[in-house]
């Protein structure tokens, strides 16, 4: 993605919707998890509003950071 047209063409995309995590500041895990760059990913507009805050795949679930898992299998 080219960087002027950001918002117009393109936005970035949380792989793992934010709604998933639950944090309060910076310093909370969640908050790390959320922010990864692993969990970032750079999407069309029209595809990120069609996925809006849908995980695409069940193995996104097991999407992993550091050993530690990045959302919750219980």
């Amino acid at each position: 993605p080219i960087w002027y047209n950001y918002g117009k063409w393109w936005e970035i995309d949380h792989i793992i919707p934010i709604k998933v995590f639950n944090f309060r500041q910076p310093e909370d895990l969640d908050f790390k998890k959320c922010w990864a760059l692993s969990n970032l990913q750079p999407l069309s507009v029209k595809e990120n509003r069609r996925k809006s805050c849908k995980i695409k795949s069940p193995l996104q679930t097991a999407f992993v950071i550091g050993g530690v898992p990045l959302v919750s299998t219980r």
